[in-house]
């Protein structure tokens, strides 16, 4: 649930357009859904990071991150 909430808070950041923030929380987020061992979660995590790394203009560490949702 905790990594739930941070995946949505980093959400809310990028729609602030606070970049920054929204990966750490993002990051933060995938950290504790790997903690408690949720794969689907993780993906899905990994799947938003790969939204907002296209959407400022990083299209390699999208496609990376996609993939890593893929197999995640």
């Amino acid at each position: 649930m905790t990594a739930e909430l941070t995946k949505l808070a980093g959400w809310a950041a990028y729609d602030l357009a606070e970049h920054g923030l929204a990966q750490r929380y993002l990051i933060q987020a995938l950290r504790m859904a790997r903690a408690a061992g949720d794969a689907a979660l993780g993906a899905e995590i990994l799947a938003a990071m790969s939204h907002q790394a296209t959407y400022v203009g990083r299209p390699g560490d999208a496609v990376d991150l996609a993939r890593a949702a893929q197999i995640a």
